[in-house]
């Protein structure tokens, strides 16, 4: 695990610089996970499911997970760590209120 933080964020935790990205794992192509139905799910409960939207840590806006790869234990625990610490993370179509993701059926 590698801090790349620039100096003005050293010491600071960040979703992009202060912590290690888990690569997720491909379940789908984006193809086939836009072709399925999704259905919306508490973010707690998403382990082990194939994930429906982007979500981005913004600012910069890099994709975190894309639809179609799975929510592995070890990304699930750094999305809700980093969604704690009130870093800045976005989902594409479920939104930061409403508490969960949309997952492919």
């Amino acid at each position: 695990e590698r801090n790349i933080a620039p100096p003005f964020l050293k010491g600071r935790e960040s979703a992009f610089y202060g912590s290690a990205l888990p690569l997720p794992e491909s379940a789908l192509s984006l193809g086939e996970a836009a072709e399925r139905a999704h259905r919306l799910i508490p973010l707690r409960s998403s382990l082990g499911e194939i994930s429906g939207e982007y979500l981005y840590a913004y600012p910069p806006g890099i994709p975190v997970l894309a639809p179609g790869e799975r929510i592995t234990e070890e990304l699930l625990r750094w999305i809700l760590r980093e969604t704690e610490a009130g870093d800045r993370l976005r989902f594409s179509e479920s939104g930061e209120e409403s508490g969960g993701i949309f997952v492919c059926q």
